[in-house]
């Protein structure tokens, strides 16, 4: 990659994109006189590791749908109970079937933003963003791309459990 001819926020989309095919990735400069990066942990390299824990690896791919099986199972068999601490009961449970046949999950990007250039997810019932903040697509755009480069199965548990009552909303 090249600083000189693309973003920051483009060379870590792109990263993402490749992030399966355990690549070293190296930038250059906007001098085009200078590498970052390193080929090897045990020699210095020039700020080189940016940390990826993208969400398009097969172990998070894993982590994420065993969330949604596991919450999905767990509020569906307390659905009698639970449902009625959602904005609209019937809707939270099918939005659970869905969620646990794997046609949604539980957390997905907003869909303010561009995604095309993020590694694919299911469409969420909630989405990265705190649905209590206003958003324009700029802030979704970051947000959705800090979300698939550092993924964090307990930072959607976290955010399921308090988005809750917002799991018996419609999908948009």
């Amino acid at each position: 990659f090249c600083s000189r001819d693309l973003e920051t926020q483009n060379i870590i989309k792109y990263m993402l994109l490749l992030s399966n095919y355990k690549l070293d990735y190296k930038i250059a400069g906007q001098d085009g006189l200078t590498v970052i990066g390193s080929n090897s942990v045990h020699t210095a390299g020039d700020l080189y590791s940016i940390n990826m824990n993208s969400i398009g690896s097969a172990e998070n791919k894993r982590k994420k749908r065993s969330l949604d099986i596991a919450l999905s199972f767990i509020f569906l068999i307390s659905s009698p109970i639970f449902m009625w601490f959602t904005k609209k009961p019937f809707v939270f449970i099918k939005n659970m079937l869905m969620v646990f046949v794997g046609m949604r999950s539980f957390v997905g990007y907003s869909n303010l933003a561009d995604t095309s250039g993020l590694p694919r997810l299911k469409k969420g019932i909630l989405n990265n963003l705190n649905p209590n903040n206003a958003m324009d697509a700029i802030i979704a755009e970051k947000s959705n791309i800090i979300y698939a480069k550092d993924y964090s199965v307990s930072r959607d548990f976290v955010l399921i459990l308090k988005s809750f009552k917002n799991l018996g909303r419609v999908s948009k």
